[in-house]
């Protein structure tokens, strides 16, 4: 788990997961079809780290943690990566998927992205647990 925020004893939290798919420029391979194999392994950490980033620099107050990345697929097309997010959000926070995808639109996250080569991001469905 990667804490965010110091306030945890503020407020209670839940989990807010958010199902994502991502359009990666770069040749689909059958090691990608393989959860053991280098190339998997590879591309779910880079796709994790790049989400951390990702979260840790848009500041967003709601946030408490990020927890994991979970449920990877990865399909031809390029590279067509489908995955959750799993955060922690206090017990307030309303998340959408609008603000998933301002996140990714800011400058920053721009950059992140495309040094992984992402040409799309699609929030597909934001579930938050009930408070």
């Amino acid at each position: 788990m990667y804490v965010l925020a110091s306030i945890k004893d503020k407020e209670g939290e839940k989990l807010t997961i958010v199902q994502m798919k991502w359009l990666i420029d770069q040749s689909f391979t059958d090691g990608l079809n393989n959860q053991t194999s280098e190339e998997y392994r590879n591309l779910t950490r880079n796709i994790r780290e790049s989400i951390i980033d990702i979260i840790v620099k848009s500041k967003d107050e709601r946030i408490s943690s990020f927890n994991k990345l979970n449920s990877f697929r990865f399909t031809p097309g390029s590279i067509i990566a489908e995955f959750d997010m799993e955060i922690l959000t206090f017990e307030s926070a309303v998340f959408q998927t609008k603000d998933f995808n301002t996140i990714f639109e800011k400058e920053e996250s721009a950059a992140i992205i495309s040094k992984m080569k992402v040409k799309t991001v699609t929030v597909l469905r934001v579930i938050q647990s009930a408070a």
